[in-house]
């Protein structure tokens, strides 16, 4: 049975964009230019699909837009964030979620002074997302950890 439907069409999008929530506009010349990306896509017939994942809890529906890659409670039925919001125009179509490998009981962990907002004295698990943008040949992964600076900085 259907339980619910997420419309992110650019009609969508669109209105967003007019509306006065702040989590959901762009700047003007940002929202054209992912307008544009958008129309390439779908005028692309070798453009891949974008994809959705659940976290391991499945409180949570991942998923690749137009504005970024939206998380969304699904037990509130409220996006809780939206991530590449601020990465130009990359369009993020496809995603997978690592969240450790709960088997081996070894999940990587942040460290208690990263995760500023924590009260307890538990490191909070860091998920990390891997994202593939449109026309573009990286890999991209949002974390919460900070990246750590490389000690030679001529080596990648």
């Amino acid at each position: 049975k259907l339980r619910r439907v997420y419309d992110e069409s650019l009609e969508v999008a669109q209105d967003l964009q007019r509306s006065d929530a702040p989590m959901y506009r762009l700047e003007t010349i940002d929202f054209g230019r992912r307008m544009a990306v958008e129309k390439q896509i779908e005028q692309t017939e070798t453009a891949p699909q974008p994809n959705a994942v659940f976290d391991e809890s499945s409180n949570f529906l991942i998923y690749s837009t137009l504005l970024g890659i939206k998380v969304l409670n699904l037990h509130t039925n409220k996006v809780s964030r939206i991530l590449g919001k601020v990465e130009g125009n990359d369009r993020f179509l496809k995603i997978a979620l690592y969240q450790g490998d709960r088997s081996n009981k070894r999940v990587r962990k942040m460290p208690l002074a990263a995760a500023n907002a924590n009260e307890s004295k538990e490191p909070l698990i860091d998920p990390t997302l891997l994202c593939c943008a449109f026309k573009k040949h990286r890999i991209y992964l949002f974390s919460r950890r900070e990246p750590e600076e490389p000690e030679d900085v001529t080596k990648g």
